[in-house]
C-alpha cells in the first residue's frame, strides 16, 4: 500500500488542500459540503488539557463541530485504543464547570485505515453507541467512519477515471496510486484536486530520493555486516576462557 501517514497528514492539514477535506468529510459523513465549511476550523491538534494527556496529538482536528480525521498506517491494538483515547479526550475537554453537558459538540471521527478493520470487504464502516439487540443508537454523541484503502489498492485507476469528483473513492484513490502520472491522468483536469495532485508529486518525488537505493548494493552490504557480526562472535567465543 502506498499511503503514508505523514504525507496524508501533510496534505489535509494544508490550507490550499482545505476544499479536499471538506469533500472528504461531508461524503465520509453524509453531510452537505457548505454545512461542513461553515462549521470547521482548524484547530492544534493536541487534544489533551492535561499534563499526563499532554503528548496525545490528532492528524487532523477541525471544530466547531468537531471533526478528527485519523490515517492508521497499521492495524494494531494499540492504536485502536489511541483513537478511543482522542475521542474520550474531545469529549473531556468541551466540559465547563456549572455549565452542565448539553453545550456538548458532537464528535466525527474519519479514520483513513491501510488495511480492512473489520475483514467484511466493504469500503467504508459506520459505527455509533447503540444497543446490541435491538440497534438503537443511544445517543448522537459519537460517530466513527472507518474507511478500508486497502479496498481501493484492487482498483484499476482506469475504472476510477470514470467515477466523479463527488465519490469518495475517487477522491481517496489518490493516496493508493503510486504513479505521478496516473494521478495527474485522474486528478489534473478538476479545479480544487490539482493543487492536491501537484503537492503529492512534490511530496512523493522527494521522499523517492531520500530512500533511493541500489538492491542489489544494498544485500551484498547487508551480507557484508551479517559476515563480519559472525567473525566477530566467533572470535570472541575463541578468546573465552
Amino acid at each position: 500500500m502506498f499511503l503514508k501517514g505523514w504525507i496524508a497528514k501533510k496534505v489535509l492539514n494544508d490550507e490550499e488542500c482545505r476544499d479536499y477535506l471538506i469533500r472528504i468529510i461531508a461524503l465520509s459523513l453524509n453531510l452537505e459540503e457548505e454545512e461542513v465549511r461553515k462549521n470547521i476550523r482548524l484547530v492544534d491538534t493536541s487534544v489533551g488539557n492535561k499534563q499526563e494527556l499532554m503528548h496525545q496529538e490528532t492528524d487532523v482536528l477541525l471544530e466547531n463541530d468537531f471533526f478528527n480525521v485519523e490515517i492508521n498506517y497499521n492495524y494494531c491494538e494499540e492504536g485502536m485504543i489511541k483513537n478511543s483515547c482522542y475521542i474520550a479526550n474531545l469529549m473531556i475537554r468541551q466540559f465547563e464547570s456549572g455549565k452542565g453537558y448539553k453545550h456538548f459538540k458532537k464528535i466525527n471521527q474519519v479514520n483513513l485505515n491501510n488495511y480492512d478493520l473489520f475483514k467484511e470487504g466493504k469500503f467504508l464502516y459506520r459505527s455509533r453507541v447503540m444497543e446490541e439487540s435491538c440497534h438503537i443508537v443511544r445517543d448522537d454523541l459519537i460517530e466513527i467512519v472507518d474507511i478500508n484503502l486497502d479496498f481501493l489498492s484492487n482498483i484499476e485507476y482506469t475504472e476510477i477515471k470514470k467515477f466523479n469528483e463527488y465519490d469518495l473513492q475517487w477522491l481517496l484513490y489518490l493516496f493508493v496510486c503510486s504513479e505521478n502520472n496516473k494521478r495527474k491522468e485522474i486528478y489534473h483536469d478538476t479545479n480544487f484536486m490539482r493543487m492536491v495532485e501537484r503537492m503529492m508529486n512534490n511530496l512523493t518525488k522527494n521522499l523517492n530520493e531520500m530512500l533511493y537505493y541500489d538492491p542489489e548494493e544494498f544485500r551484498k552490504n547487508a551480507e557484508y555486516k551479517e559476515g563480519e557480526r559472525d567473525g566477530e562472535k566467533k572470535e570472541t567465543n575463541r578468546n573465552c576462557p
